[in-house]
């Protein structure tokens, strides 16, 4: 199956189209950070805007297109933006029927934010200002115009897999009705063994290799633990991870433990907002400045120092214990390739986090890629 993406990001949609074995013809991606992070991980994105580019000469280049994959803009229709639903000129919706109707697909997936489903109590009623009557008003009925069925689903990341709640909807529209993807992981509580062979959530703690924290002890100028009054405590479980929720001044600080998966990684109106980790009973506010260990093993041979080390002052918010995570640990939690960690470290750390915020989950993707897949095949 030969695919096209829109509004395609650093790849994140591209990695879960090409694990369920999707060739993508070409992807559109207006950000040039994130076009150019997707070139270099070897995936055909071009940096157009979905408006301007000649749709005949890619069909005479690639032939008939099969599917087109389209995150648009989310903005607004995310419960963290000012909420314009479709009056908000970044509305990508009328872009993408327009793009349908040149390439006509014989399967349509979008992947969106669930503030699109919901209803405003305002402007209920309004097409152009309440999301959800947008989704069943217009939304819906314009792809039931050109596609024999039409549905969606909400899910959340984690139960596929990745170690993040991140809920999202996925349109799909084709010749057959589809049998949404099985969850593959759920919350411990609901793990049944031999009636259920879905696995326990990934949680923050295995997918950052979160191990232990000195609980004594200074550091050396490379970060690691002075010898040999250094004292390792083993409390993986005392690690906890948190974001801001809420628009405007009614932002709160919310925590979620290490041992369950991450809150949503997002972008704010502004910059980004990155979930910070927190050791909970703090050695972090201790003197001198304590450190925060992983398991990963740094460097080799004889001398090598069994644990990774990060100092918690490097990247503190002064007075809150908490330092925001890097770069590779939020792509950790996207569920991205591990090829990232040197592309993205190739951009600001505004733009790498904006790329992976703004991303799609590849296991998410995958999964529900096979299920129109297996459509296809019916």
């Amino acid at each position: 199956m030969r695919a096209v993406e829109l509004f395609s990001g650093g790849g994140g949609a591209s990695q879960g189209l090409e694990a369920a074995g999707v060739e993508a013809a070409a992807c559109f991606e207006y950000d040039d950070a994130a076009s150019e992070v997707a070139r270099a991980a070897g995936f055909p994105s071009r940096c157009h805007d979905v408006r301007e580019v000649d749709w005949q000469a890619l069909l005479d280049e690639h032939g008939p297109i099969d599917l087109i994959w389209a995150s648009p803009p989310c903005q607004a229709f995310s419960s963290a933006g000012k909420r314009k639903g479709a009056s908000d000129e970044r509305n990508g919706w009328p872009w993408t029927l327009d793009v349908v109707d040149h390439l006509k697909p014989r399967w349509f997936m979008a992947e969106n934010v669930t503030g699109l489903t919901t209803h405003s109590g305002e402007h209920c009623g309004d097409v152009d200002r309440c999301p959800g009557c947008y989704l069943h008003g217009v939304i819906l009925p314009e792809l039931s115009k050109r596609f024999a069925w039409v549905g969606w689903s909400v899910s959340d990341a984690a139960d596929f897999g990745t170690p993040q709640h991140r809920r999202r909807i996925c349109i799909v529209a084709g010749p057959e009705s589809v049998r949404w993807p099985k969850t593959t992981h759920t919350s411990p509580e609901k793990c049944l063994g031999l009636f259920d062979e879905r696995k326990p959530w990934v949680t923050v703690r295995e997918a950052l290799n979160l191990d232990a924290y000195v609980v004594t002890a200074g550091v050396t100028g490379e970060g690691r633990p002075t010898s040999p009054t250094a004292t390792i405590g083993s409390k993986g479980n005392a690690y906890a991870i948190g974001c801001r929720r809420g628009r405007d001044g009614g932002a709160k600080w919310e925590e979620t433990p290490a041992t369950e998966p991450s809150p949503a990684l997002r972008v704010a109106s502004g910059g980004s907002s990155i979930p910070s980790i927190r050791c909970i009973g703090g050695p972090w506010l201790e003197r001198p400045s304590p450190t925060v260990v992983t398991n990963e093993v740094k460097g080799s041979g004889p001398g090598a120092n069994p644990y990774k080390m990060q100092r918690a002052s490097d990247a503190l918010y002064l007075g809150t214990g908490r330092r925001r995570l890097t770069v590779p640990e939020c792509r950790r939690l996207m569920g991205w390739d591990e090829r990232y960690d040197a592309l993205l470290k190739q951009q600001t750390k505004t733009a790498a986090y904006r790329i992976l915020g703004n991303g799609c989950v590849p296991a998410w993707v995958e999964a529900h890629v096979r299920a129109v897949l297996e459509a296809d095949s019916r």
